[in-house]
């Protein structure tokens, strides 16, 4: 089983994210928070199992209709890069 790694930029994607939803509905906040959180964890043991990202290099992870999660395979652990909202331009 691989470890993951959130990256600077994918934890402060999360955070932000969560921040928004809680100033209207703080209950679906947390709920978002786990189901970000514990999207990512089959690829710890399955690291291809997800789509072939946009980027070189990449996995993406369709977490919620509004919600894109982007990873990498690096070595010996899975790298979150990103948490992204479906509409945000990417690449």
């Amino acid at each position: 089983m691989l470890v993951i790694e959130w990256s600077r930029s994918a934890r402060q994607d999360l955070a932000d994210i969560l921040l928004f939803i809680a100033n209207d509905n703080p209950r679906a906040a947390k709920k978002m928070k786990v189901l970000i959180s514990e999207a990512i964890l089959p690829a710890a043991e399955h690291p291809h199992i997800f789509r072939r990202g946009r980027v070189d290099g990449t996995h993406e992870i369709i977490v919620h209709p509004n919600y894109l999660l982007i990873y990498q395979v690096v070595a010996d652990r899975i790298r979150v890069m990103r948490v992204l909202h479906a509409r945000r331009r990417y690449p």
